[in-house]
């Protein structure tokens, strides 16, 4: 089969918004593969910081972080497999792109264990 008969891929790519090495990687990597025609969704605690903004097939989607006063520290690494799950529901995505092993790593495989279609494949960029 030629590569270009393939239909456009939905992508979900889980990073740290930050300036540093692995948001810039993660957020040039989403760019580069929606220029080529995929549809990437950005999933990150902010707008990362090379994110041109919203547009036809390319999306962020915040992770909000719930305080709760049992746990001394926010549960960051659930609430982003949450939004990443939603998204694939709601997207019918392919392919979860996390970078960095924890927790996006951890987050990425628990939210294709939550979703209800098609259990998007996860793949792993580790940073650092």
């Amino acid at each position: 089969m030629n590569p270009m008969d393939r239909r456009p891929l939905r992508i979900a790519i889980a990073c740290y918004p930050t300036i540093g090495g692995s948001g810039v990687v993660a957020t040039e990597l989403g760019l580069a593969l929606h220029r080529r025609g995929h549809e990437v969704h950005f999933v990150a605690s902010a707008q990362p910081v090379r994110y041109p903004g919203d547009g036809e097939r390319l999306r962020w989607h915040p992770v909000r972080i719930p305080a709760y006063a049992l746990f001394g520290f926010p549960s960051y690494g659930m609430s982003t497999a949450c939004v990443l799950a939603e998204v694939a529901d709601q997207f019918r995505i392919d392919l979860f792109h996390v970078h960095y092993a924890y927790p996006h790593a951890v987050s990425g495989y628990l939210a294709n264990r939550m979703t209800h279609e098609g259990n998007p494949a996860v793949i792993t960029t580790l940073h650092g």
